[in-house]
């Protein structure tokens, strides 16, 4: 008897390694393509405008009240709910990643979302804002994984001591703290401590932060790589001692929040064995704990430079707490876990309407665990 299969469309603005939205979207993807017990449809949209032109024309992709949409944008689930007949709706679940959710015009980018059968967040402090908005939305966490380097390394012994940041050059961005790096490493300068910074990464964004280099007369020290594939980001991470991304939380009432919804770089520097320095505010609280795998601080360059000190002072102490983090994400953010968590939101979901069960081995690769 053939398996009956579970209709699944997928809508997400892109599915590469472009940015976090767009590699756990390609993660998702390649997870549920694997499942015998799902049939899967994929639509991408670069904006949502022409989502929102579009989306009538994809009611005869839905054949059955069982099938499921999973969004991946909560502002496309607004305007799918928003433009898709009342009558015959399927089952939806929605991820919501960090600040498409956050403070007031979160809520106003997707004023329905718990009109969702499930929510998926990417963090603790997104669910957390989530159920400020909306305090009987379904919500769940999904522990994410750095799918795209599975292996975890540990750092050369390299006696250097190098820092680095694995972020976009974004004008947008600038919240990812490579400003206050580029200050802190000014400070130890005229400490006397010379620390070398690799930024990795490519934007607009670039000349400016040369120009701040060149103003703290610290650009000898500072190399700008620019976008790099995994095996050479993964020679960078060898040679480097901490990662550095002090992302802070901006609120508003009336823009969207800028922070980071997890942050999946701090995943990856542990699983190459780096600690990591961070801002005390902002979904990078899942991935780092406090004095043992890192350092969640103030984002304040002073105190960006106090820490880097320490570690550069007491290196066996940075290899320790690197070891730390990189059994921390081993054990706590693994492709099991990610694929668990979403298995568990598709049957509590098909659940809703009596749809039928998916129950299977989980799939990761090809590999079943």
């Amino acid at each position: 008897m053939a398996l009956k299969k579970t209709k699944v469309v997928l809508v997400s603005s892109g599915f590469s390694r472009s940015g976090g939205i767009q590699e756990v979207s390609s993660q998702v993807a390649n997870f549920l393509r694997q499942l015998p017990s799902i049939d899967l449809k994929i639509l991408r949209f670069p904006n949502v405008n022409i989502f929102a032109r579009c989306v009538r024309a994809f009611s005869n992709i839905i054949t059955s009240p069982n099938d499921v949409f999973f969004f991946m944008h909560p502002h496309i689930f607004h305007f799918f709910t928003k433009h898709w007949p009342q009558s015959g709706r399927p089952l939806t679940i929605v991820w919501a990643h960090g600040i498409d959710v956050w403070g007031n015009f979160g809520k106003q980018l997707a004023p329905n979302l718990d009109c969702a059968n499930k929510i998926l967040a990417s963090s603790h402090y997104t669910s957390a804002r989530i159920y400020e908005n909306f305090p009987h939305a379904n919500v769940s966490v999904v522990p994410l994984a750095p799918f795209w380097e599975p292996t975890f390394h540990y750092r050369s012994n390299s006696a250097s001591f190098e820092i680095l940041t694995l972020a976009r050059l974004a004008g947008s961005e600038r919240y990812k703290g490579h400003d206050l790096v580029l200050h802190a490493l000014s400070i130890l300068k005229r400490r006397g401590i010379v620390i070398n910074y690799n930024i990795v990464g490519r934007g607009p964004d670039k000349a400016r932060l040369q120009t701040m280099a060149s103003e703290f007369d610290i650009s000898s020290q500072v190399f700008f790589h620019g976008f790099l594939p995994n095996e050479k980001v993964c020679e960078i991470f060898a040679r480097c001692s901490v990662h550095v991304m002090p992302s802070f939380v901006v609120k508003s009432d009336h823009q969207i929040w800028s922070g980071e919804g997890l942050g999946l770089a701090y995943l990856e520097a542990a699983c190459h064995g780096l600690p990591s320095i961070a801002a005390d505010e902002g979904g990078q609280l899942d991935c780092i704990r406090q004095g043992e795998t890192g350092f969640l601080i103030p984002p304040h360059p002073a105190i960006i430079a106090d820490r880097l000190e320490y570690l550069f002072k007491n290196r066996e102490k940075c290899r320790q707490m690197g070891d730390q983090a990189r059994r921390f994400v081993a054990t706590n953010f693994t492709p099991l876990r990610f694929t668990n968590t979403i298995d568990c939101a598709f049957q509590e979901v098909l659940e809703i309407k009596g749809g039928p069960p998916t129950t299977h081995p989980p799939v990761v690769n090809g590999t079943s665990f």
